[in-house]
């Protein structure tokens, strides 16, 4: 027993003196190598914003964060009336006139909200706060979704009535040839220009700046992997049908996509 005592409470060789026993023992690189191989499965990278370099560069990301916080807030208000079964016109109608005053007013400030300056935002702590605290990814690909399926419904709507007005100019447009010459009937159909224009085409510039922001997120590894549960959405969404008017959300998700890789 007091051998066995001995052995336990033995100094180390280490601890001789104060600083020698303060001092972590190393870390053999091989432990260490394994240790990461068997948690790094586990483990959640973290997100490392990068600062933009200027003051310059950081009050252009603050006129962006601004714009963008509150895209999300009119976004949210839109998917839930919809959700709610309410009329969603107010709000997309809000939604597209906030988006057209915001990009105005960056542009008259030289802030053109291109997608590098996207980029860039969304790897800033600013980027990463708003996808945090208002899981931004995940609310843009509901709404691109739920968009597509309101352009499809307008789009139907629009060729029945096209379809309709021809019929109806047809009908009055016939002659009785018993009392006039034979001439032809000149055959009236409504061509794409003739066409009302509908509510989606209002949101087209609107929806072209949240297809920028999937694409920059996209491009951000770190978020990419926070967010990869969106990785089947967006596929999902590059494989749909989508009416000619809105064929650009399906090339926007095809790069955010190649952006991924």
């Amino acid at each position: 027993m007091k051998r066995l005592l001995g052995g336990i409470f033995a100094r180390s060789p280490s601890a001789e003196s104060p600083r020698a026993a303060a001092t972590p023992p190393a870390v053999d690189a091989e432990t260490s190598a394994s240790s990461s191989k068997r948690w790094g499965a586990f483990l959640m990278p973290s997100v490392a914003p990068t600062q933009p370099a200027t003051t310059a560069d950081q009050e252009m990301l603050r006129r962006v964060d601004v714009v963008l916080r509150g895209v999300a807030a009119h976004v949210k208000a839109a998917i839930g009336k919809l959700l709610d079964g309410e009329e969603l016109d107010e709000e997309l109608h809000k939604l597209q006139e906030f988006v057209g005053q915001a990009v105005e007013r960056l542009q008259q400030q030289s802030c053109e909200p291109s997608l590098e300056l996207l980029k860039s935002y969304f790897s800033s702590s600013m980027g990463v706060a708003l996808c945090e605290q208002t899981a931004f990814p995940s609310l843009v690909l509901d709404f691109v979704a739920k968009m597509r399926v309101f352009a499809m419904k307008e789009e139907l709507g629009s060729m029945v009535k096209s379809g309709d007005a021809g019929m109806e100019s047809r009908r009055d447009k016939r002659v009785d040839l018993s009392f006039e010459p034979c001439e032809s009937v000149p055959d009236v159909t409504v061509t794409t220009a003739e066409k009302e224009t509908g509510m989606f085409d209002g949101l087209v510039p609107s929806l072209e700046v949240l297809m920028n922001c999937v694409v920059a997120m996209a491009s951000n590894g770190t978020l990419m992997e926070i967010y990869r549960c969106e990785l089947p959405n967006l596929i999902a969404l590059t494989a749909e049908e989508y009416p000619p008017a809105a064929n650009f959300i399906r090339d926007g998700c095809s790069r955010a996509l190649i952006q991924s890789d």
